[in-house]
């Protein structure tokens, strides 16, 4: 854990670093909306050990959005909550990264 309160916007990219499991730019909701969940807090979280890295970056400030563990077990980490990306293809996109990088032998 970096910090709490780590951006303001949720713009997202992904690193060259986690190429090629992880790519694109997401959008996660940070402002009250009716029948929207906001990501009030989001975190910024840096990878802890050999085999992790930052799979995501904000682009606000840069700081790691998202940790990933390529070891046994592999591992996702977003600072922020999933179900607060605004868009449902975007959601299903990094959805599908995901499980794709976890279930990859």
């Amino acid at each position: 854990h970096r910090t709490d309160h780590a951006v303001r916007n949720g713009h997202l990219y992904a690193t060259d670093m986690a190429r090629p499991a992880f790519t694109g730019g997401y959008t996660f909701n940070t402002d009250d909306s009716p029948g929207a969940y906001a990501a009030e807090a989001p975190d910024a979280i840096e990878p802890a050990d050999k085999g992790s890295l930052t799979a995501f970056r904000y682009s606000e400030n840069n700081t790691s959005a998202a940790v990933i563990y390529w070891g046994t077990p592999r591992t996702v980490v977003l600072g922020f909550p999933f179900e607060t990306i605004i868009s449902h293809e975007e959601r299903d996109e990094l959805m599908r990264q995901v499980l794709n990088f976890l279930t990859k032998k």
